[in-house]
């Protein structure tokens, strides 16, 4: 019972800190829109120091940090600090930024891609449950997945291919390939 206090203290305590970072994010893009004009949304959305907490939409900010909250409760996820979680989603946007810049892939506006590292983490060490429920789990990430596989290249501007890369990343930091990630970053992922 200590343990679950513990985990949801700290579930809502990054939870609550990205929910700033998001704000935060959002005033400076106001911020730059007034004084720059409408062109400026171009240094936010291809920034990975903010974009990845910028967000489309309430509801598209609400899911995020419902899944974060969700899935920072989980013991393979509990060794992020805010800072961590926020240098995974610099990370994870810088390296995904040449995709977006090039027009392969939409840009990155939101948490999504570290929603699904973190989902990837989980779903793949989780050992705590039934292995029927692990079953279903692991179904229902499969249908997830395979459905953000069959939107790429639909034209909706969601990067999908960043939420793949984000359950990539995640896979591999769980995963033996992850001895093959440089000491610093993987300081950062693990």
């Amino acid at each position: 019972m200590k343990d679950s206090f513990k985990n949801l203290k700290a579930s809502i305590k990054i939870t609550a800190g990205v929910l700033v970072l998001s704000i935060i994010a959002f005033i400076i893009s106001a911020i730059l829109i007034l004084v720059l004009g409408e062109s400026s949304s171009g240094l936010i959305m291809y920034n990975p120091l903010v974009n990845g907490f910028m967000h489309s939409s309430f509801g598209h900010l609400g899911s995020n940090i419902l899944n974060v909250f969700l899935l920072c409760l989980a013991d393979i996820n509990m060794i992020y600090s805010l800072r961590r979680f926020y240098w995974i989603a610099v990370i994870l946007s810088a390296v995904y930024l040449p995709l977006a810049i090039l027009g392969i892939a939409s840009p990155v506006v939101g948490i999504s891609g570290v929603v699904y590292f973190l989902a990837s983490r989980f779903f793949i060490t989780n050992s705590a449950t039934a292995a029927w429920i692990r079953w279903v789990g692991y179904i229902l990430y499969g249908l997830v997945i395979l459905g953000e596989l069959s939107m790429l290249g639909n034209g909706d501007n969601v990067a999908h291919l960043f939420h793949l890369f984000g359950a990539a990343v995640g896979a591999i930091s769980v995963s033996p390939l992850n001895k093959h990630i440089p000491n610093k970053l993987n300081q950062i992922l693990n």
